[in-house]
């Protein structure tokens, strides 16, 4: 982990209020356990191993933002922490920040701090945060989530906006590039007169 990495990791244990600092929790899945379900996942783990849960969040390092995710941990009897749920990027450790929270079914955005230089990214953190604010209307039944339909298509607007910063910034877009062509430098564009 690069001393910028760890700066932003400071910045995020600051927004989240945490007192404690983040870990490194070995991945060990277990075979029962489901992608994005920790919390039932390390409730089944205590049950039938015994341990206890530990709540916080884990952290995501990405090209363009440091993230946080709310998430759950495993704590066996020996103190050890371990991750046992699977994710889609498969490392062999989770970096964790453990928080005295507990988990209520609620949902909780992620806290996300632009990692670069780019004013674009502070946009599409704005844009994420709206996406999930909208996302509290919706009612989950299990792996299913449902929305009120005016909901449902705003959601999904502000998915579709959520994506297109994504892809502007992996192209390269700043706030000084030509959306419609980023291939052209803004000293070069030409002003057209209506």
């Amino acid at each position: 982990m690069s001393a910028k990495d760890v700066k932003y990791i400071n910045e995020l244990i600051a927004k989240i209020g945490s007192d404690s600092k983040e870990v490194m929790v070995p991945v060990r899945v277990e075979s029962y356990a489901k992608p994005s379900e920790c919390f039932p996942n390390v409730d089944e783990k205590v049950k039938r191993d015994g341990g206890s849960i530990v709540y916080g969040w884990s952290v995501l390092l990405g090209q363009f933002l440091v993230e946080t995710e709310r998430h759950a941990i495993w704590k066996s009897s020996q103190g050890e922490l371990i991750d046992i749920t699977p994710s889609t990027s498969e490392m062999p450790t989770t970096l964790f920040i453990p928080e005295h929270l507990v988990y209520t079914g609620q949902f909780v955005d992620n806290i996300r701090v632009n990692s670069t230089d780019n004013k674009v990214v502070d946009d599409w953190i704005v844009v994420s945060s709206l996406r999930s604010k909208i996302f509290n209307a919706a009612s989950r039944d299990g792996n299913y989530i449902t929305f009120p339909k005016p909901i449902e298509t705003l959601y999904f607007r502000y998915e579709n906006l959520n994506n297109l910063y994504y892809s502007y910034l992996i192209a390269g877009g700043t706030e000084v590039t030509n959306c419609l062509d980023m291939q052209i430098k803004p000293a070069v564009l030409v002003k057209q007169h209506f």
